[in-house]
């Protein structure tokens, strides 16, 4: 006589030779304080109402200009520190 059909499932929870020893719990992903640098690249540029003004100009460039221009700068040197800091984990 045959056995009854498991469903496609059947093994989905048998361990192998190949799984860490751990590998039954999951763990959340820790959380490093290296991103607490992306907050302010993020908000910051959003609030161009603080640097609105024609004035002081850099190279006859507008200070509202070269301000959004520096973020962009900042914020991809922060980004790339960050990534550098954490890819470990």
């Amino acid at each position: 006589m045959s056995q009854p059909d498991e469903g496609i499932h059947s093994n989905s929870n048998r361990r192998t030779d190949l799984d860490p020893p751990d590998a039954d719990r999951w763990r959340p992903p820790r959380l490093s304080r290296w991103y607490l640098l992306l907050i302010p690249v993020v908000i910051l540029p959003l609030c161009s109402f603080w640097w609105n003004s024609n004035s002081p100009t850099l190279f006859g460039m507008p200070f509202f200009y070269w301000m959004q221009l520096l973020w962009v700068i900042v914020t991809a040197l922060v980004v790339g520190l960050v990534y550098l800091k954490t890819k470990e984990q």
